[in-house]
């Protein structure tokens, strides 16, 4: 089964993928974008609250009743700060404001509402295979470009758009993909899945299993070289569910962590090597479930490639500052599951304030070609300890290993 993304850039920091009834939250970093732990979730539930939510904005389509919580066509944030869910002929308002994120008002019709008169996307209309069709229902994606105008695509064709209120609308006439979007691949050119518009610089079209890479500088704009790329092991992190089974699954434990401010009763306001916050990170399986022995090399573990992130945050990759370990610096899979491989733990220095609110989570860096999924055992939440180190403590740690 082919996955079919549909994206969105929620800001400089995070965006998300949906597909079916499932969505991940992807996060950006300069040089290592990757999913955020925890996902992919149900998009029931967790857009929006209450009647505010997507499961709850229901409308009729084809004599059925449906709602926003699966199969969207296409999403946008919008410059008012608002973003909007694409669903057949349908579209609804949502309010992207932490204090009042949710649904605003109720599902409404595409047509008569983007765009007045001669500039609505119900008059945008394009021939293909013989059959006039327009953008205000079934849309493919829908993208807002660093120049500030939204593009919207379907099929063969796409439609540019004023985001300005006072001049708010289509402009000029559908377009065939191919041509004005320079260097697509033909593949590239109809029936695209969605695109995402990056703050380095780059968009990313997809459709299928591949991707491309694109330069939005008028300059120099166009496709990067050496691309349609597989999305599968070049986005990591986006496997699970519905977005398909990772060919490498590294399962980790997090049995607790250790507060250790100078040895010193009052934490000081930073902290630096040897001291600082112990965690203690249990690897207790790399599993090989969509490793193919006939069509894949093997895979070597390499704990050099592991790194940690801030959840929830922007920061960026800290290697691993070692105090003790048990896990090997390599392990060959040879097409075999490995349990209990063994444990690590890590020193992390910072603000000791900010190091006891904030969660840290694996990551694994590479390589590209494979999609590799490093997670934490939802079964085994971490246990929390109290600065400074008492031998107490101190036991308890030697006894994690």
């Amino acid at each position: 089964m082919t996955l079919k993304l549909k994206g969105f850039t929620w800001d400089a920091h995070k965006a998300y993928f949906f597909s079916k009834d499932q969505y991940i939250r992807y996060k950006i970093f300069d040089g290592f974008d990757h999913a955020d732990e925890g996902y992919p979730s149900s998009i029931a539930g967790h857009w929006g609250k209450g009647s505010a939510s997507l499961d709850k904005a229901v409308f009729q389509h084809n004599g059925s009743s449906v709602n926003f919580a699966s199969d969207l066509d296409a999403v946008v944030r919008w410059p008012n700060g608002f973003a909007y869910f694409f669903k057949g002929d349908h579209y609804i308002k949502y309010n992207t404001d932490p204090a009042n994120e949710g649904v605003v008002g109720t599902p409404q019709p595409i047509a008569g509402h983007w765009g007045k008169g001669s500039a609505g996307l119900e008059k945008a209309m394009f021939q293909r295979n013989g059959v006039t069709l327009n953008f205000a229902s079934n849309l493919d994606a829908v993208v807002l470009w660093p120049n500030g105008f939204a593009y919207f695509f379907k099929g063969d064709h796409y439609i540019k758009y004023n985001t300005d209120p006072a001049n708010e609308g289509v402009v000029g006439k559908p377009q065939l993909i191919a041509g004005p979007w320079q260097g697509l691949p033909a593949a590239f050119t109809s029936d695209l899945d969605t695109i995402v518009v990056w703050p380095n610089g780059f968009a990313y079209f997809f459709k299928g299993d591949q991707y491309v890479k694109y330069v939005t500088d008028p300059a120099h704009e166009g496709v990067a070289p050496n691309y349609p790329r597989p999305i599968r092991g070049n986005w990591h992190g986006l496997t699970g569910g519905v977005f398909g089974e990772p060919d490498i699954a590294i399962i980790y434990s997090q049995p607790a962590n250790f507060y250790v401010f100078d040895d010193q009763q009052v934490p000081n306001t930073t902290t630096g090597a040897g001291s600082g916050m112990f965690m203690v990170y249990r690897i207790r399986s790399i599993m090989c479930p969509g490793l193919d022995l006939f069509k894949s090399s093997d895979f070597t573990f390499d704990l050099s490639k592991v790194v940690v992130s801030t959840i929830h945050e922007r920061s960026g990759n800290t290697s691993l500052d070692l105090v003790l370990r048990s896990a090997p610096d390599t392990l060959p899979l040879n097409f075999t599951p490995h349990f209990d491989v063994g444990t690590i733990v890590v020193n992390v220095s910072g603000d000791p304030v900010a190091l006891k609110t904030s969660q840290r989570a694996l990551h694994y860096l590479g390589p590209s070609g494979l999609a590799i999924q490093i997670r934490r055992n939802s079964g085994d939440p971490p246990t929390w300890f109290a600065d400074p180190m008492t031998p107490e403590v101190a036991a308890s740690l030697k006894g994690k290993l």
